[in-house]
Parts: C-alpha cells; sequence; structure tokens
C-alpha cells in the first residue's frame, strides 16, 4: 500500500470515526432528554407537600419525598433506614392497628387515621408492593397531616352544635327542605309535634298529599332564589306563617330554610283588632334574622333584636338614632336602592357592604320592600360574611391554581430565560395574594448578601439590587431552611433576636410576613417572601401557594444551572479520553490501535507505536498458551458471546497488573474495530481478598466465642466448688493440695477460654486512657528475660505519644504475644525493632481498611529480621489454633487472640513478611483525649447481709452460687429459667435487694426477663452473669440499666466485690 492510499485510508477512518462521535453526541441528547424527564417527575413527586415514602416489610423508610422530610424537620438521607414508628411515634416497635404493617401482612391496600405523639392528626393510605414473583417487598406510604382540617372541623362541629342549639331553643318550628321537598332537617320543636319526618316527603307527610301543594314557600324560595312567605291552614284547623329562605350548601345545592309559626292567635287578635305590641315585638326579636323600618330619607324607625346585635350596638334606641346611609360601607348602594324602588316595590336578596358600629365591614343580603302610602321601606337582614369569604376563597383557589398552572408550563417547557421567570412568578403573586412588598432573592457569591431577582413595592417593581441580610430573618430563613409563616413580625424579630434589615430605602416597617427557601438539592439558595403593613394579612393557604410557588422556582433554577453545567462538560467532552484514569481504545481484531489514551499508557507501560509494532497481545501476553486463550477471548467478544472478562496482564516495566476489559464492538462498512475501555483493578481484587480474609475471620470468631461460653460455663462449677473447699478445710488438710492444683488449673482454662473470647473481640474488657509506651516497657520487663544473647532489641519510642484508651492487661498481652513469635522466628539471633509514632490515617487510607475512622492514631510496630513467612502462611497466621511450631510449643491461639483484641479497641493490624526477609506486625489505635487516672487494686473478700436471688439454667451453677454466697453471709433464692424468676420476685420483692442473672436461657431469655423484672421495680439492682462476653448481648442489657457484669468463671473474690458494690450504692441511695 503507497503512502497516499494510507493517507487516504487514515482520512476515510476520521471520517467515519466523526460520524461515531456524531452518533454518541446524539445518544447523549436522548440521555439528556431522559434524564430532564426522569428529573421533572422527581421534582413533581417531591412538590407533593404531604409524606410519600416506601417502607420494606420490616417498616424502615427505603425512599421519601422531600415532604416526609419537611414533616419530620429530618433530612431525607437521615429518614432512610430508620423505622416509621421510631420517627413519628418515637416507639420500638410497630404500631397497634397499622395500616401500612396491615397492607404488608395481607398485600391488600389499607388506609386509616393516625395521631403521633405531638398531638398531630394524619390520614395514612397504605399500598402494597410486589416483586415480580408477587412476594410483597414493601408498601408504598402517603400521610397526609389534617391537623388543621381537623381543627377546622372541630370548629365547624362546634359552630354547628351552637348553631343547632339556637335552633332547638328558638320558639318556631323549622325544618330544611331540598327541591325534591325531602325533609332533611327538623328542630326539636317541630318533631314534638308532629314526629320525625327526616328524608320524608313534605306534602305526603304533612298533608297526605301526591303531589306538592299549591302554595309552597319552599318551592317559591329555590325557584326564584328569594325569600317566599305564606299563610296557610294545618289539618287541625290553625292558621301557620311559613318564610322560606334559600341558601346553597357546601355541595352547592340550592335549599330552603322553613321557619313556620303559629299565627292563629294573632288571626284572632288581628280579626277582633286587639293586636298586642309587646308580643309583635317579643316575635320579631326572637326571629334569627335582622328586621328593619325606616323611612324614605334614611331615618330608622323599628329594628328587632336580631338586627341590633348584627350590627354591633347595645340597643334598638342607640341603632334609630344612627342614619341608615352610615350603615352603608359604599354610599352609592343606598342611592341605586332608592332608584330601583322608584321603579318597583321590592327588592330581594340585595348583597352590599355594610358598617358595623367598631367601623368594621361585612355582608348582607336584604330584601326591602316599599309601602308607597306611608313612605316607609321595611324588610328583612341576614349576615352572609361567612358564605362571602368562602366564595371568595373558591375564586382564589381558582387563581392559585391558574398561576400554578401558568408557572409550572413555563418551567416544565422551558419557554422563559430565569430572569423572565422571576418576573412571572412575581407577577403572579401580586395577582394573588395581598400585600404591600414581593421580592425572590437568590444567594449571592459575596458572604453575607443576597442578590433580589425582583421586587415590587405598593404595586410598583423596583429595581433589583443586592442587600448585605446577615443577622436578619431572611437569613434564619435560608440558614435553617425552614419557612416562616407571622402575622406579628415585630414579635417574632424580638424572639428570635434578629435585627430589621429593608430591602428597599425608607421602606415601611413589615407586620406581617410571609418567606419560603428556595431550596436545591437540600441547599437553601433563595427565598420568596411577602409582606404587608398589616397584622393578621395572611393565611396559612397563602403559605402552601408560595410553596408550590417556590417549588417550581427551584426545579427552574436547578435546570438552568443543569443546561449550563451541561453546556460546560461538551466543551470538556474531547479531554475526558485524555483524562480518563480508565484506559479508552479502538482496535482491530488483530490487536492494532488507531485510539489509545494516556491512562493505557499509564496502566500498561506501552505507547501505542509500540503496540502497533510488536502487537498487544504480544506485549502484554509474553506466555504464549496465556496470548492463545488471549486472542480466542477477543473473538468471543466479536462474536458477542462475551462483552466483559478480566484478565491479567504483563506490564513494560515486568510488574503483574488484574485488569477488566468492557469491549463493544463496531463496524465501519465492512471493517470490524473494538471500543474497549480497559480498567486496572489490582487494587480491587486486593481489597477482596481482604474483605473475604474478614469475613472468614468473623466466622471463625464467632464459633471460637460460643466455645468458650460453654466452656466457662463448665469451668465455674469446677473453680468455684474447688475454692470453696479449699476455704472450708484449710492448708493443713491432706486434699488441699490437690485441690489446689484443681483451681490453678481452672484458673489456666479460663485464660484459655479469654484467649479464645479476646479473638472473638469479645474477652474482658477494662478501657482506660493508656501510653503504648509504658505497655512495651512494662512488657520488655518479662519477656526481655526469655531473650537469648543473640537477640538485639532497639527501641524507637516516640517522646510525645498520645494516649489510646485500651484494656491495659491486653495491649500487655498482645505485645508479648508478638515478641514471643518475633524471638522464636529467630532460632540464631538477630535484632527486634519497636517504634512508635503519632500519624493521622486519611481517607483514602481508610476505604483500604473499612473499620477504621480517618483521624489521629497511635502507630506501634515491630519488626524481627528472622526467617520470615510465605503468603500461604501470612493468610492464615491470625486463624485460632493455627500454629507452625512443632508438638507441645503452642496452642495457635497467640496471634488469633491478639487479631481479637485490636479489632476489639477499634484498631487494626496488619504484617508484612517476604521468607528470608523477616516480619513487621503494623498495630494502629485510636488516639484518645482523655487523661490517665490511677486507681489502686482492691483484693479482698467482702461479706455482708441481705437476700439475693440468683437465676441461671444450668444447676451446678445455681448451686455453686448460693453455696458462695451463703458463706459471704446473704441469704439466697434461686430460680432456673427467666418466669421462675418472674414470679419468685413477685412474691418477694420486698425481701430481695439484688439479682444475679443469666443471659442464655431457655422459656425467657435474660434480656426480656431483665425488662420484665424492672417493669415491677424499676429500682432494683441487677448484675448480669454471663460465660460470653461484655461485648454482646450483655452491653444490650447493661444499656438498657443492669448494675453490672460478671465474667463466668468467677472466684468469691469477684462475686463479694460486686455484691459489696452494688449493695452499698443501694443503701446510699
Amino acid at each position: 500500500m503507497d503512502e497516499e492510499e494510507l493517507k487516504r485510508k487514515i482520512r476515510e477512518l476520521e471520517r467515519r470515526l466523526r460520524e461515531k462521535e456524531k452518533e454518541v453526541e446524539n445518544l447523549k441528547k436522548v440521555e439528556k432528554k431522559y434524564r430532564i424527564q426522569n428529573e421533572e417527575l422527581n421534582a413533581i413527586i417531591n412538590t407533593i407537600p404531604h409524606h410519600l415514602s416506601f417502607l420494606s416489610p420490616d417498616l424502615r423508610y427505603v425512599w421519601v419525598n422531600k415532604g416526609a422530610a419537611r414533616l419530620t424537620d429530618i433530612p431525607e438521607k437521615e429518614l432512610i433506614g430508620r423505622h416509621c414508628y421510631e420517627v413519628y411515634h418515637q416507639r420500638k416497635e410497630p404500631c397497634e392497628n397499622c395500616p401500612t404493617l396491615k397492607t404488608i401482612k395481607t398485600g391488600k391496600p389499607h388506609q386509616g387515621p393516625r395521631i403521633t405523639p405531638d398531638g398531630r392528626h394524619w390520614d395514612l393510605f397504605a399500598y402494597p408492593v410486589s416483586s415480580e414473583e408477587g412476594e410483597i417487598i414493601g408498601a408504598v406510604e402517603l400521610a397526609i397531616d389534617v391537623t388543621e382540617r381537623k381543627k377546622m372541623m372541630d370548629l365547624i362541629k362546634a359552630e354547628k352544635d351552637k348553631l343547632e342549639k339556637i335552633i332547638k331553643t328558638m320558639g318556631n318550628d323549622l325544618e330544611i327542605i331540598n327541591q325534591d321537598f325531602i325533609i332533611e332537617f327538623q328542630n326539636d320543636l317541630l318533631k314534638e309535634k308532629y314526629g320525625d319526618a327526616t328524608g320524608k316527603i313534605c306534602y305526603k307527610y304533612y298533608r297526605n298529599r301526591e303531589k306538592p301543594c299549591d302554595v309552597c314557600p319552599s318551592r317559591d324560595a329555590i325557584k326564584n332564589n328569594r325569600t317566599e312567605k305564606a299563610e296557610i291552614i294545618a289539618s287541625d284547623n290553625r292558621y301557620y306563617e311559613i318564610i322560606a329562605t334559600p341558601f346553597v350548601d357546601i355541595d352547592g345545592k340550592v335549599k330552603a330554610i322553613e321557619i313556620s309559626r303559629d299565627i292563629t292567635e294573632r288571626k284572632k287578635l288581628e280579626k277582633d283588632l286587639t293586636s298586642s305590641e309587646k308580643k309583635y315585638r317579643n316575635l320579631i326579636n326572637a326571629t334569627p334574622v335582622g328586621i328593619y323600618q325606616t323611612t324614605i330619607d334614611g331615618k330608622i324607625i323599628f329594628c328587632n333584636d336580631s338586627l341590633v346585635h348584627m350590627l354591633g350596638y347595645d340597643s334598638a334606641e342607640e341603632l334609630m338614632k344612627v342614619p341608615v346611609i352610615n350603615l352603608y360601607a359604599n354610599r352609592e348602594d343606598r342611592k341605586n336602592l332608592l332608584e330601583t324602588l322608584k321603579h318597583q316595590d321590592s327588592v330581594e336578596n340585595y348583597e352590599i357592604l355594610s358598617v358595623k358600629k367598631n367601623g368594621e365591614t361585612f355582608w348582607i343580603s336584604f330584601s326591602a320592600n316599599l309601602i308607597r302610602e306611608k313612605g316607609i321601606i321595611q324588610g328583612i337582614v341576614i349576615d352572609i360574611t361567612k358564605r362571602k369569604e368562602l366564595e371568595e376563597e373558591i375564586r382564589k383557589r381558582r387563581r392559585e391554581l391558574g398561576a400554578m398552572n401558568i408557572i409550572s408550563a413555563s418551567v416544565t417547557k422551558r419557554k422563559l430565560k430565569l430572569k423572565e421567570l422571576y418576573n412571572q412568578i412575581g407577577d403572579e403573586l401580586s395577582r394573588i395574594i395581598k400585600a404591600d412588598t414581593y421580592y425572590l432573592c437568590l444567594l449571592s457569591k459575596e458572604k453575607g448578601k443576597i442578590d433580589c431577582k425582583y421586587i415590587r413595592e405598593k404595586g410598583e417593581k423596583k429595581r433589583c439590587k443586592t442587600i448585605n441580610f446577615t443577622g436578619g430573618i431572611l437569613e434564619w430563613l435560608v440558614k435553617n431552611k425552614k419557612s416562616v409563616f407571622t402575622n406579628n413580625l415585630p414579635k417574632l424579630r424580638k424572639e428570635k433576636g434578629l435585627r430589621r434589615i429593608p430591602v428597599l430605602k425608607d421602606e415601611k416597617a413589615s407586620l406581617s410576613w410571609i418567606g419560603v427557601p428556595i431550596i436545591i438539592d437540600n441547599e437553601a439558595v433563595g427565598a420568596i417572601v411577602v409582606a404587608s403593613h398589616k397584622y393578621n394579612a395572611f393565611t396559612v393557604n397563602d403559605l402552601s401557594f408560595i410553596l408550590n410557588i417556590a417549588n417550581q422556582a427551584s426545579i427552574a433554577i436547578k435546570n438552568e444551572r443543569l443546561t449550563r453545567e451541561l453546556k460546560e462538560s461538551e466543551k470538556r467532552f474531547r479531554k475526558v479520553i485524555e483524562q480518563s484514569r480508565d484506559g479508552i481504545f479502538i482496535g482491530d481484531i488483530e490487536g492494532n490501535v488507531i485510539l489509545y489514551n494516556k491512562a493505557m499508557k499509564e496502566i500498561t507501560g506501552y505507547t501505542s507505536k509500540e503496540v502497533n509494532r510488536y502487537g498487544w497481545f504480544n506485549l502484554v501476553y509474553p506466555d504464549e498458551k496465556v496470548r492463545k486463550e488471549a486472542i480466542e477471548r477477543a473473538r468471543s467478544v466479536h462474536q458477542e458471546k462475551l462483552k466483559y472478562y478480566e484478565a491479567e496482564i504483563i506490564c513494560k516495566n515486568g510488574t503483574k497488573k488484574n485488569i477488566s476489559f468492557s469491549v463493544t464492538p463496531f463496524k465501519i462498512e465492512k471493517e470490524i474495530y473494538n471500543l474497549g475501555i480497559m480498567t486496572d483493578i489490582t487494587e480491587y481484587k486486593r481489597l477482596q481478598e481482604q474483605l473475604f480474609f474478614s469475613q472468614k475471620m468473623e466466622s471463625i470468631g464467632r464459633l471460637a466465642g460460643g466455645i468458650a461460653h460453654d466452656f466457662n460455663n463448665i469451668l465455674t462449677g469446677i473453680m468455684g466448688y474447688s475454692e470453696l473447699l479449699m476455704q472450708k478445710y484449710g492448708p493443713e488438710h491432706p486434699d488441699h493440695f490437690a485441690l489446689d492444683v484443681i483451681f490453678k488449673g481452672t484458673e489456666r482454662a479460663a485464660t484459655l477460654t479469654q484467649q479464645l473470647l479476646g479473638f472473638a473481640r469479645g474477652g474482658k474488657y477494662n478501657p482506660v486512657p493508656l501510653d503504648m509506651n509504658d505497655s512495651i516497657l512494662n512488657t520488655l520487663k518479662i519477656v526481655e528475660k526469655s531473650f537469648e544473647k543473640n537477640i538485639d532489641l532497639k527501641l524507637d519510642l516516640s517522646q510525645d505519644l498520645k494516649l489510646v484508651e485500651a484494656d491495659r492487661t491486653q495491649m500487655e498481652q498482645v505485645i508479648s504475644n508478638i515478641l514471643i513469635n518475633a524471638k522464636d522466628a529467630m532460632p540464631s539471633g538477630g535484632e527486634i525493632h519497636i517504634k512508635t509514632q503519632n500519624i493521622f490515617l486519611p481517607e483514602d487510607y481508610c476505604r483500604v481498611f473499612p473499620e477504621l475512622e480517618p483521624g489521629f492514631y497511635v502507630k506501634t510496630s515491630i519488626t524481627d529480621t528472622g526467617i520470615g513467612m510465605p503468603k500461604e502462611i501470612k493468610d492464615k497466621i491470625f486463624e485460632p489454633f493455627f500454629t507452625t511450631k512443632g508438638k507441645g510449643r503452642g496452642t495457635g491461639l497467640g496471634l488469633s487472640t491478639v487479631y481479637g483484641i485490636i479489632k476489639n479497641h477499634r484498631g487494626q493490624i496488619n504484617v508484612y513478611s517476604e521468607p528470608g526477609e523477616g516480619s513487621t506486625f503494623n498495630i494502629y489505635l485510636p488516639v484518645t483525649e482523655k487523661e490517665i487516672s490511677f486507681v489502686e487494686k482492691e483484693e479482698k473478700i467482702f461479706k455482708g447481709k441481705g437476700t439475693i436471688l440468683v437465676v441461671d439454667d444450668e444447676k451446678h451453677i445455681r448451686d455453686l452460687t448460693r453455696e458462695m454466697l451463703t458463706s459471704l453471709g446473704y441469704d439466697v433464692f434461686l430460680a432456673e429459667n427467666g418466669v421462675e424468676a418472674i414470679n419468685l420476685y413477685k412474691k418477694n420483692k420486698d425481701k430481695i435487694n439484688l439479682i444475679l442473672l443469666d443471659i442464655v436461657m431457655p422459656e425467657k431469655a435474660g434480656k426480656d426477663t431483665f425488662i420484665e423484672l424492672k417493669k415491677i421495680n424499676p429500682e432494683i439492682r441487677i448484675i448480669i452473669v454471663s460465660g460470653y462476653s461484655q461485648n454482646g448481648k450483655a452491653a444490650e442489657i447493661i444499656e438498657l440499666g443492669a448494675n453490672g457484669f460478671l465474667q463466668k468463671p468467677f472466684k468469691i473474690e469477684e462475686i463479694s466485690k460486686i455484691i459489696r458494690n452494688n449493695l452499698r450504692i443501694k443503701n446510699q441511695d
């Protein structure tokens, strides 16, 4: 192939490569669109103001929305993994009748009301979530805070009860009739007269008719939307006046309130012309609506008590002195009324704003009838303020919904730039919420300052500006990421110690204030604020609307940031390949490369020229057999049989590395190429091996702990009885020597089990502030005597070594075991170097050893120049019972105990060794800030008085403990299990001063028994006794309030001391 042909071939490949890059770019656009849609879906879920979560079968939160974090005041990440009953109910077990628990158990949706300890009311809905196999894997829980609704319903009920009480006590018959003539309500007076007719058709029940009455005020009132009156003669030949007034119920249906009065006597009086003015006035005053008479020129000549009270005056006389025109908020309404009455004699349901005595305005609906011959206007007045407020609230909610739709459309479709969106948000806020000041602001790059992106004051937009908000309520809101809603801002500022910071020059002080943070990724980046110069200007609904607007703003700002980041990432895209830590290449099936990034050279050491000259497979697989296997794998990739594989390669410098290949074949015309990503997984493989080792050691540790527990139970009887017999017979007895041998043998056996427990990370553990230099010097005083003269010991101990918190005896045991192994590894002599130093372990190092946390540590290194170890031995040295020493020269527990002790102290131990190169053991222990304290050890057997309950399922241990305690002067009760212990204590709680409680028992475990005993008497002192260590189940019970721990096997001295200390504390209490 000549040079021109080669150049043409390269240009063709470059053209194809550009086409592929374009395809990749298109794929990224599709991926970007999908990611945006996914983010928008998450944003929509997070705009839900209610608690929405997914719970696992054990009621732990797996996922929560922002509404859940806001309602619990707990960040989303901290909610994950916690039980729902712990978060909301501060319980340690699921709630009774929990709908979510029912859903998980039954696989069906459940719902129900809940009340949390903070007094909030919730409507809870739970829906099951199943796997593809139909197994219930959790539940979706929606919890709606209905506290405010509950309060409102209680308030409505109270008002309803009050109204019903008024209705029941009023002297007229009253009922509510719907459009179908069905009676929906009767007061008690009407029921007493005609019986309960609720649900019955009125004309059938009262008049025994098959069709409505010819004269029906309720029908006419509903039809004409005005108050209708009629007088009828009932079946009992008595006269009744019926007044029917239409109203719209909460469902929007028009109904009539029908008040019927027996006017038989009035008719007789009218007929006889002996009407009584007093009775007439009482009747009028008893009417629940205002009744009036005025002259045409506006002088009140009559008003009933209902109207007096409605307008807030003290008496009818006081009200009658007020000109009618003064009762109109808008005087034009009075003029319009008089103009209407010139052309017609009556006006019905005339709605206006009226003015009370105190100046307060309220809505009324009244009727006016003109008696032309007398020049009098008369009628009734009804207070419709609540109805008007409800209608206004409905209109406002519709406006809010419209505004949200407009803003949501702008955010979702990205119609507007951010500046335009800020203006749209501000304009919609000013249209929906009545306030004096509106502003939207974002945190400035300058510390302590905030940029106002939208400001409106008194209906006029102002120039945006940057303000210093340090110490103000806006800074508090952003810092705490909490909304602020107050109708008394000066009071709130005073309570929180905040200063007033005006946004505008000469701005009038705000009295009511709502501020909502704009939160992105759990960080407040700004706020939306509305403020008023009046007290009590805002409602909770206003806050809810602004919260929704703030959510939309956060979505828009986040989208803008993502867009900006994506644009920047496009600029960096061409640098990604070169900056990637993974090797990226494009090559053909023969191993020739046409793209080869920097990481490929750093991993292998070979350049692209070397790869093309000598061949990829020849370079990294020098062994012919391995090379053939690698080429076969490459062919499998092209046949789409294999897309990912791992291999070991030989680098240019001769080192071996584990790498992973992710390969995607593609075609350019007929040529086949591989797009590959190569990752160096050498470190990952090493960590994987370390993980396997940790898991293996953990399993062996659990086994060792169980064995030690059983041995400790057996040794307790042997040690205890041998000690009792020695005390009983004394040194002169012929069997005393044999008993001493038994006792000392059990002590050595107990030491062995303590080593097992030490490996199991759970031996006796008495942590104190400790200087590792002191522990090393103290250990050397004993161990150095066993060293041969040909062993040279060198110390490099830090003079400013920090303290660690550790068990003094265990640390000396660790150092002793390592030194003895070092000595045995140097049969012909050598050197042992011991070095201590303060070091800081960074996060990168701790990722290699996950059990460590970044921070300051004391490092102790012990190095010998002995025979060293091969890898297969080094991997097993911390396993119990593994030893390379000859028979009878070691138990194989030394280094396993060292491993368990260090792990139990939240430390790390590792070893570096090669055959013939010696070994180095490195120990890392976390630094403590505590100071060393010195306590003299007290060795003495203490006798005493009192009654002790011993609870243990092993009979020989119960009998032994009784004999020990009896010899010390105590009375003893015995129980072989938890159930018997509880029954014994209930009967003898006034006698028993102390309880010795085993942990592992049949029927009822030690922890459950402890809880039941504490329920009976919270003050009873209980000591935990176990063959296991203090760090397992015993630690759980100690955290619950146990008063001490006694390790089996125990001596008389130990049990006498712990009992004496507890009874002494009890007596002091």
